[in-house]
């Protein structure tokens, strides 16, 4: 009499692909997760931190970059000659410029710099915008920042295009070319501050919701690695019983 039994048929090559396969999708979606994760307790930290009562910076502070996201209240005097603009800024869809301009703290010249908004490009890119800002010590109302990242492919040697207009900020070719040593991180000018231009700095989006889904794709994909590679070695046979 025949019946019909199933037989897991083991295969090295086979097992090896789906062992990799499964690792490198179990990396990806655990890896998604965890971004995840991170970007909503970032958030958290961002919303706590905009909270907090603002800094009062009038020099150096040791470790600077664990106020992030902090509000603060630097006095100081601006340095306009050494003020530059940063192309492929749009605001409502109109090319522009963000404004950095140094600010020398008011008791150890210390330097940081201040991002005081958009203005837009005009009629000719030829000839720069009119800039203008306080005299003498000025108080500066803001929000502490990373600066942008660099561009990791770089266009040339030089990030500067035209004069003051630069393609991007490189805090070491601006600290050689000015001969100062500025602070590792910005301040974004809040738009009552009188030396503010246009100001609407985008909010953080943590994209949790995004990396979830990236995360249960992943996943699904190594659900299907295992199924196909058991079922590809999985055989029915017919067996003859006496």
């Amino acid at each position: 009499m025949l019946i019909s039994t199933y037989r897991f048929r083991f295969s090295m090559s086979s097992f090896l692909w789906a062992f990799i396969g499964l690792s490198v999708l179990c990396s990806l979606g655990y890896w998604q997760a965890t971004r995840a994760n991170y970007k909503l307790t970032l958030q958290k930290t961002i919303e706590s931190r905009n909270q907090a009562p603002p800094i009062i910076l009038q020099q150096n502070i040791e470790n600077i970059r664990g106020y992030v996201y902090m509000p603060v209240l630097a006095t100081g005097v601006y340095d306009k000659e050494n003020e530059i603009l940063i192309d492929n800024q749009k605001h409502q869809g109109m090319p522009g410029y963000h404004v950095l301009t140094p600010l020398k703290l008011k008791f150890d010249d210390t330097v940081i710099m201040i991002n005081r908004g958009w203005v837009p490009v005009g009629n000719d890119r030829n000839n720069l915008p009119e800039l203008d800002s306080s005299e003498g010590e000025v108080e500066v109302y803001g929000v502490i920042s990373h600066h942008r990242s660099v561009p990791v492919i770089k266009l040339g040697e030089s990030v500067i295009d035209v004069g003051k207009r630069w393609l991007y900020f490189d805090i070491e070719q601006y600290n050689q070319m000015t001969g100062y040593n500025i602070l590792p991180v910005q301040v974004l000018i809040d738009k009552r501050n009188i030396d503010a231009y246009e100001v609407n700095w985008p909010e953080f989006d943590p994209k949790v919701t995004m990396h979830i889904g990236y995360s249960i794709m992943w996943f699904t994909f190594a659900i299907i690695v295992v199924v196909t590679y058991f079922g590809l070695n999985i055989r029915k046979e017919q067996v003859d019983i006496e």
